[in-house]
C-alpha cells in the first residue's frame, strides 16, 4: 500500500448533549462536482435541538481550495475548523445551531473554480444549543493509515469527522471497531 497525501487532517469534533436529552442521528446528504465555484445539495432536518454539521473536502489550484462560506437555507454556517495540505487540498467542518426544518439547500462557495469538491451534511437532534461543539482536533500529512486522537469531555458526546485525501487511485476507508459510517 502506498502513502497518500491526506488533507485528511481528520477533523474531529465532539457534539455535546444537554443534561436532559440524548443526541440522536437525524439525516445525512451529500454532493460532489468538479470545476465549480459553488456546490449545492438538499438536506432535510427534522426534530428539536438540532445541529447541522457540513464537511467539505476540496482540491483546488494555488490556494483556491478554501471555501468562502457555507450556507443552509440561506443562513451562514460557522466554520468549526479546517486544515490544508500544501496549497491545493483543504478539508473543513461547519456548523449551524437550530437550522430550519424541512428540505433546504446546503451551498458551499469559492471565489474561483475548484478542481474537485465533495461535501456532506449530517443533522443531529438533542444537541446542546449553547455549546454544541465540545472539542476538535486535526492532522495532515502522508500516511497509509491517517488518524487523529480526540479526548471527549462531555458525557455521551458524539464524534464527527471529515477526511479528505488525494491519491492516484480509489481508496477504501476502514473504520475502527465501534465506529459507524
Amino acid at each position: 500500500m502506498f502513502k497518500k497525501a491526506f488533507v485528511a487532517f481528520l477533523l474531529f469534533l465532539l457534539i455535546a448533549t444537554p443534561a436532559i436529552a440524548a443526541i440522536a442521528f437525524d439525516a445525512t446528504a451529500n454532493g460532489q462536482d468538479s470545476n465549480v465555484s459553488s456546490l449545492t445539495w438538499s438536506h432535510t432536518c427534522t426534530g428539536a435541538d438540532l445541529v447541522l454539521i457540513v464537511g467539505v473536502s476540496t482540491r483546488g489550484d494555488d490556494g483556491d481550495a478554501v471555501p468562502d462560506g457555507v450556507t443552509y437555507n440561506g443562513v451562514a454556517m460557522t466554520l468549526i475548523d479546517g486544515q490544508g495540505f500544501a496549497t491545493v487540498l483543504f478539508s473543513s467542518l461547519w456548523q449551524l445551531k437550530a437550522p430550519a426544518t424541512g428540505a433546504n439547500n446546503v451551498v458551499v462557495s469559492w471565489t474561483t473554480n475548484t478542481v474537485r469538491v465533495v461535501g456532506g451534511s449530517m443533522s443531529f437532534t438533542g444537541v446542546d444549543q449553547t455549546n454544541p461543539i465540545d472539542a476538535s482536533n486535526k492532522a495532515t500529512g502522508n500516511s497509509t493509515a491517517p488518524s487523529v486522537a480526540v479526548t471527549t469531555v462531555a458525557d455521551n458526546a458524539w464524534i464527527v469527522d471529515n477526511l479528505g485525501f488525494r491519491t492516484g487511485s480509489s481508496e477504501t476507508v476502514t473504520l475502527d471497531a465501534g465506529d459507524s459510517e
